[in-house]
């Protein structure tokens, strides 16, 4: 399995952010994490991250157990994570925003030539292409949050194909709209109170 997590759990006191949880997601799928405000999904992402550690249960990827690691260890082994907060750097372009991300991530490009070719590339890929151009800075707030800063902190894992959400062409992705902008799942799990009850759409 790509991504597995099984039976996790994470208590605050006496409340159980996540129970038991298990979710398993082949290479290749998206899958969308929705639910009301406290039912566990920034603890989750946390736990998977290494932000927070697990009071028990286990998180692989790519068969290997990553459970407890510390958040610089995740990302080395290919799990990255961004933040609700968004800061693009406003006074560059989009494009420059992301190959700030190709020139110092664990793979950079070689030279400026190759790492403005690959991030063009990834923000056509996105949606952006057209926008390349443009002070990020003067991007609307749509476009800042739901595509530049995901882009500019993992796209050096989109280039190895490494990352589920970017392994498959978008024409092959079933579409979800929320707030925004569009967004595509395969699966969108629910979460309440804890644990995921069902998988929508």
């Amino acid at each position: 399995m790509f991504f597995e997590v099984a039976k996790l759990t994470k208590f605050f006191g006496g409340l159980a952010a996540v129970y038991r949880l298990d979710l398993a997601i082949r290479k290749g799928e998206i899958h969308g994490l929705i639910g009301p405000n406290g039912s566990g999904k920034t603890t989750f992402f946390n736990l998977i991250t290494g932000f927070l550690k697990p009071d028990s249960g286990s998180i692989y990827f790519k068969d290997k157990d990553i459970t407890g690691l510390k958040p610089h260890k995740v990302c080395e082994s290919g799990v990255v994570r961004t933040f609700q907060l968004v800061r693009p750097f406003s006074k560059i372009t989009a494009v420059e925003n992301v190959m700030v991300g190709r020139i110092y991530g664990r793979n950079p490009a070689l030279d400026l030539s190759k790492a403005r070719e690959e991030s063009k590339a990834i923000l056509d890929y996105v949606g952006l292409g057209e926008k390349g151009g443009i002070v990020a800075g003067n991007l609307t707030l749509p476009d800042r949050s739901l595509y530049l800063f995901r882009v500019q902190t993992s796209h050096d894992l989109i280039q190895q194909q490494q990352m589920g959400a970017c392994c498959q062409g978008p024409g092959k992705f079933k579409p979800l709209t929320i707030r925004e902008g569009k967004v595509s799942c395969d699966n969108v799990p629910f979460f309440s109170k804890s644990d995921i009850v069902q998988n929508r759409f």
